[in-house]
């Protein structure tokens, strides 16, 4: 059964158009009875779908059991004390009572960084990785807080999926695991948890070369999917980009499907019940034109989709075109940006996509461009108003490959995988200021991943190294500010 991933809008542009992350990730059983220590990641970039695979961002295995459903709710408090009997920690359980995890306590912790300097503010440790559904799951802002997954695999029968997730409060000190099961039925093309905490929309996709996509309510708890509602008839194959993501107050969705060559783009909104909002969109891209680099983007209360159209690899102009849309679903921004598309020198991958932020005026994207002669290649800048005007600033002192990047006011973050290391650059009215960033704090710069989060802010799923120097499998969220 297909299943999805977000995929950042960091990322190469794959030789297959149309990305999409296979995830099947295994429940753990077991009690939620020890105290959590920390949690995980935010940052600018984009959700983003599609089904083949895409490099650099980790894929789950399949496999994995359930326990049954049942089981008190276990309570952690600062102590670490098991308040409740009972309990489970995502699928696992004993009979009757809430299937949830319960609420583990103590996983933030704050740092100040000096005015004038770059540096992590905020860290928040995940549960430990051996729970294989928080250690793959993608991580998104939730109401100001974070939810790490929902995440499919396997309920013990291959006729049964259990879904699960964790909500992650905005200190990081309350983190609470959610599970559900029900009867497969189709393809999972996404998961939403939208709406409230302790649930999840599904969207699934029928059989067929066009077949119709819908969207169904599932419960903490639960073991059946509530009655599914028709959200659009579309192409669906394996290389079709299937995009979803959620808005940033956790309260809707954006769901697209698109493939060159045979189904121009549609965007819709799904809300809290996995009906569609207002009408399905679309970018109106020919389908005579080439596109890729497709990405979603979370805003406030809807989402962005944008893609690069026009002009095929390995250079050329082409165009950068962004649709947004409000929480009704009706287009709130239309915007198509010229650029000469280029590959950053050194970089060994087939594509670098742009990286995307809100900014408080509208939104930006980075990308690698070539002069119009061909002969040099920069970092550019360019901002978007919300009238569809934009600008374009070089940014040629950018070292490196840029992995995140947040504007606040006139001042531009971006975090920057350099010959060095991980590098902080703060770049105000031209001016550009480093600050390195230790690998006992974010680890390897190939396994930073930034989260969409709001204007202004950078938040990263990081896997720091151990105390002796080695790679380390413990993930957290850590927040870069630059006061």
């Amino acid at each position: 059964m297909p299943t999805h991933h977000e995929a950042v809008a960091l990322g190469v542009r794959s030789a297959v158009l149309g990305v999409f992350l296979s995830i099947v990730a295994p429940a753990c059983a077991g009690p939620a009875t020890q105290r959590s220590p920390g949690s995980g990641g935010a940052g600018s970039g984009g959700d983003g779908g599609g089904r083949g695979g895409s490099p650099g961002t980790p894929d789950a295995g399949s496999g994995g059991t359930s326990g049954g459903a049942g089981g008190g709710a276990g309570h952690i408090g600062a102590g670490g004390d098991l308040g409740a009997a009972g309990g489970r920690a995502m699928g696992g359980g004993g009979a009757g009572g809430s299937p949830s995890g319960g609420v583990a306590g103590g996983g933030g912790a704050s740092g100040q960084v000096a005015t004038g300097t770059c540096g992590i503010s905020r860290r928040i440790s995940l549960p430990p990785v051996s729970e294989e559904v928080r250690s793959r799951a993608s991580i998104r802002r939730a109401a100001g807080g974070f939810v790490v997954g929902p995440n499919e695999g396997v309920a013990g029968t291959s006729s049964l999926a259990t879904v699960n997730w964790l909500r992650v409060d905005p200190t990081g000190e309350v983190q609470t695991t959610y599970a559900a099961t029900y009867s497969k039925v189709d393809g999972t093309v996404g998961l939403l948890n939208i709406g409230a905490p302790t649930q999840v929309i599904r969207i699934g996709v029928g059989s067929g070369d066009f077949a119709d996509f819908n969207g169904a309510q599932l419960n903490d708890g639960g073991t059946a999917l509530a009655s599914p509602t028709m959200l659009v008839h579309a192409f669906n194959r394996v290389t079709a980009y299937l995009g979803v993501s959620q808005s940033l107050d956790g309260q809707r969705g954006l769901f697209t499907v698109s493939h060159p060559g045979v189904q121009t783009p549609l965007v819709m909104v799904v809300g809290a019940t996995g009906a569609r909002i207002g009408d399905t969109q679309t970018t109106g891209t020919p389908l005579t034109d080439t596109w890729d680099c497709s990405a979603s983007l979370p805003t406030e209360h809807g989402g962005a989709f944008s893609q690069l159209e026009g002009a095929a690899a390995p250079l050329g102009d082409e165009t950068f075109h962004l649709l947004e849309l409000g929480p009704d679903g009706a287009i709130g921004l239309d915007a198509r940006i010229p650029v000469r598309w280029a590959l950053p020198p050194g970089w060994n991958g087939s594509r670098f996509c742009p990286l995307q932020a809100l900014t408080g005026s509208g939104f930006a994207f980075l990308v690698a461009e070539s002069s119009a002669s061909g002969g040099t290649i920069s970092w550019h800048l360019h901002r978007i108003g919300r009238d569809a005007t934009s600008t374009d600033e070089v940014w040629d002192t950018l070292p490196g490959f840029p992995r995140a990047f947040a504007i606040v006011g006139q001042t531009t973050i971006a975090l920057c995988a350099a010959k060095d290391g991980i590098v902080i650059v703060k770049r105000t009215n031209g001016q550009d200021q480093q600050f390195s960033l230790a690998p006992r704090d974010v680890g390897d710069a190939g396994a930073v991943v930034p989260i969409a989060s709001e204007a202004g802010a950078m938040f990263l799923d990081v896997r720091p190294l151990d105390p002796l120097g080695s790679a380390s499998d413990a993930r957290k969220i850590v927040e870069i500010t630059c006061p």
